[in-house]
């Protein structure tokens, strides 16, 4: 089933049109947004849909989950493969500029999600306020990219100027 919308509203739609459902498997960690308060069992806010919220990986490391996916062979969203460590909506998701470098034809390029070194930055592709979350640096390609100037034209999230492009990468 595939629900448009955010998380709550999909979450509201889902136990509508199936009233046996008691508990969602969520992928939260206790690194994430909102995480850190988080128990492995409970039920949602006050203001959600009531539900039993259930985290197993939230005492996974970035680098367990990458592990797990490789070791088991989990099918995973494409844009990982093209830089992306943090997906969000069409709005704010970049590729993480902690995994940039020059290809051999000078074009900038980003490696796969699993080969970012220092987990910290593993939301440094997703802006705020039209700029990256805990860059330490600020990369001058970084807003010729963010603003859509690109020199590359193949460049990954070019593709994700509309909510299709970015279904057909993820879903």
């Amino acid at each position: 089933m595939t629900v448009e919308g955010d998380m709550k509203y999909a979450l509201e739609r889902i136990l509508n049109g199936d009233k046996r459902l008691k508990a969602s498997f969520m992928g939260t960690r206790k690194v994430d947004p909102h995480g850190a308060d988080l128990n492995f069992m409970q039920e949602t806010d006050a203001n959600w849909p009531r539900l039993m919220r259930v985290s197993p990986l939230l005492n996974w490391s970035y680098h367990q989950i990458w592990s797990y996916i490789h070791a088991r062979k989990v099918p995973y969203c494409q844009l990982y493969d093209k830089g992306y460590t943090s997906i969000g909506s069409i709005l704010n998701t970049r590729p993480n500029p902690a995994l940039v470098y020059t290809d051999s034809s000078n074009r900038i390029s980003y490696l796969p999600a699993w080969k970012l070194k220092d987990p910290s930055q593993e939301r440094a592709g997703r802006l705020v306020n039209g700029h990256n979350q805990n860059s330490d640096r600020d990369h001058d390609h970084d807003h010729s990219l963010i603003n859509g100037n690109s020199h590359n034209k193949e460049h990954p999230y070019q593709n994700l100027s509309d909510s299709n492009s970015f279904q057909r990468n993820c879903l």
